[in-house]
């Protein structure tokens, strides 16, 4: 059903890991199983169930493989460092961008309202204390 060069050990690998965490995560939500949980676990199965199709129907033959020496890491690493950055940069940003769209400065009501600096301050240096709803 997979190659047996190392491609096939890698997708089997996979299959096993994957299915592993799938059925981990049943047994574990088994416990307190409610109707809301039959959304979540029906789409984990099926993403599985997706997953394993395609590695089973896309698995190739031996491909053989060409390396490159590398001699000097430092291009490769200075450019994986730089992707990243970007990466970052651009993914805090929209994800901020998102979150002000959204809601704008109105508090979000659902969590705790933590305001680190300015005259709105919400942290302070005193330790909370049990069951005093915070500020």
């Amino acid at each position: 059903m997979v190659p047996a060069d190392w491609l096939g050990k890698g997708q089997l690998l996979y299959l096993v890991f994957l299915w592993w965490m799938v059925i981990g995560n049943f047994d574990r939500a088994q416990v307190a199983f409610a109707p809301q949980r039959l959304v979540t676990e029906g789409l984990i199965h099926l993403n599985a169930v997706i997953c394993t199709a395609m590695v089973l129907m896309c698995a190739r033959g031996a491909v053989p493989l060409s390396f490159e020496v590398v001699k000097d890491y430092r291009p490769l690493i200075r450019r994986a460092v730089v992707m990243d950055a970007a990466g970052l940069a651009v993914s805090v940003l929209l994800q901020w961008g998102i979150v002000r769209a959204v809601y704008g400065d109105q508090f979000a009501g659902y969590s705790g309202k933590h305001i680190r600096f300015g005259p709105n301050a919400t942290a302070t240096n005193k330790k909370p204390v049990s069951g005093q709803p915070h500020p």
